[in-house]
């Protein structure tokens, strides 16, 4: 959820929220155990949203009508509170339809059913052009149905944003979502599809799509490897690629590619070799940011370092930013890697250093300071500023290094080098990266 609706991080996990508030936005849910709803892990998705916006209420911000929370817990009040707050103003829309546990790990609670939703709540939405972005999540197929079935009915002329997650087997679910509803969002600028959500409607226009993510989508299928690609290579605008566990087959690899020109970011997450393969098949000449995460998966091969930098060898030479954010790699992986990393100026490895040997970070830190391009280097490993500034390397006038501060729970420390001086300045937060897939 972008920080344009919400405005303000979330809440600790554990703040206790006034017992008429969340009687308000969540009531006869939890019965005597309301006040622990914000400390139950499970429910930490929703409560996400909730506490965004007890936080915007308190401090009496415009933002906290604009961004309504739906589920199989929320009250009609709220809602209804909710949009005349808002008056006219372009509202964000979360439908979550899935079933929280209850606390005492009984079983699903008591609420009421996705029928008793579309009846009545999503009435309150009959104003649905002021809509601009709308992430619906479902876990079953009625949920499913009632929500793409709303959809259909909205006027979604205005919407820029939308997300379809199906968080189930996607063997026995997949058939139940549709992109069909959104052939009416003429101004759609960012799409996330999760999981096996084909055909895509031919008469849907991706032409003004930015960013465009795609996750849980095995490609055993011929069609729908070409499926992606048809739609890839309709949209001549797409920025920012985002590929989490979206696997391909040589056999259903197509003889023509899209060329996506204007593509500048690209986060890609795979557990097996294919992953990979499919960007050797995609031009992205503008291509600049890469972030990487190759996981192994239990009962799977380890992805190969040196076949992902043989199937996009094109792509790392021009890359200027690299986010690693999971890899277990040798010293010949780690040599043949940052061989083609010839323009790299950022390069974050706070996340996958957590996983490597000694010996492979030292030689990540050698190479990476050997870039005649570096600037920022971000590292994760535990390691004191002393054992830094004796390090012999030249570095680049103006390069800097994060890493954590020794001795201070993993906050960072920025080292800049400047003509030979090792400056150190604390409490330093780095940029963030474009948002990760797995949040959808």
């Amino acid at each position: 959820m972008s920080q344009s609706h919400c405005g303000l991080a979330c809440s600790p996990p554990g703040q206790i929220f006034p017992p008429e508030v969340l009687a308000l936005i969540l009531p006869n849910a939890f019965g005597s155990h309301i006040q622990d709803f914000t400390t139950y892990s499970d429910n930490r998705r929703h409560v996400c949203l909730v506490c965004r916006l007890w936080r915007d209420v308190v401090y009496l911000t415009p933002s906290a009508w604009c961004c309504i929370p739906v589920s199989l817990y929320i009250s009609q009040r709220y809602v209804e509170f909710c949009l005349n707050k808002a008056n006219q103003s372009s509202i964000f829309v979360f439908f979550n339809l899935l079933r929280f546990a209850s606390l005492d790990g009984t079983g699903p609670l008591q609420t009421r059913t996705p029928a008793d939703v579309a009846n009545i709540i999503f009435p309150l939405f009959s104003g649905a052009a002021r809509i601009e972005e709308l992430k619906l999540r479902a876990s079953d197929r009625t949920s499913c149905a009632t929500l793409t079935s709303w959809v259909s009915r909205t006027n979604s002329g205005i919407l820029r944003r939308a997300s379809l997650i199906l968080e189930a087997p996607r063997d026995r679910l997949a058939e139940s979502l549709s992109l069909q509803p959104f052939v009416g969002a003429h101004e759609l600028a960012e799409l996330h599809m999760g999981y096996s959500i084909l055909p895509w409607p031919m008469e849907m226009v991706y032409e003004n799509l930015t960013v465009l993510g795609l996750s849980h989508l095995p490609m055993r299928n011929p069609m729908g490897w070409l499926e992606v690609i048809r739609v890839l290579s309709a949209t001549p605008k797409l920025k920012q690629l985002h590929l989490f566990r979206v696997e391909c087959y040589h056999a259903s690899l197509p003889e023509s590619t899209p060329v996506l020109e204007h593509l500048e970011t690209l986060c890609l997450t795979f557990a097996h070799l294919s992953g990979a393969e499919i960007v050797s098949y995609i031009e992205m000449p503008s291509l600049r940011q890469l972030r990487l995460d190759m996981r192994q998966e239990q009962g799977t091969v380890k992805p190969s370092v040196e076949g992902f930098v043989r199937s996009c060898h094109h792509l790392l030479r021009r890359l200027s930013v690299l986010d690693i954010g999971s890899m277990h790699a040798t010293l010949d992986e780690v040599r043949f890697l940052f061989s083609c990393l010839e323009a790299v100026e950022r390069l974050d490895m706070r996340r996958a250093s957590k996983q490597l040997t000694e010996d492979v970070v030292n030689l990540i830190i050698q190479k990476a300071l050997a870039f005649r391009k570096l600037r920022t280097l971000e590292l994760g490993m535990p390691m004191s500023c002393d054992k830094l500034s004796s390090l012999s390397m030249a570095l680049p006038v103006d390069a800097e290094i994060l890493l954590p501060a020794p001795r201070s729970g993993g906050a960072l420390q920025r080292c800049v080098w400047t003509n030979g001086v090792l400056d150190i300045t604390e409490h330093y937060s780095p940029p963030r990266f474009p948002p990760d897939h797995e949040q959808l």
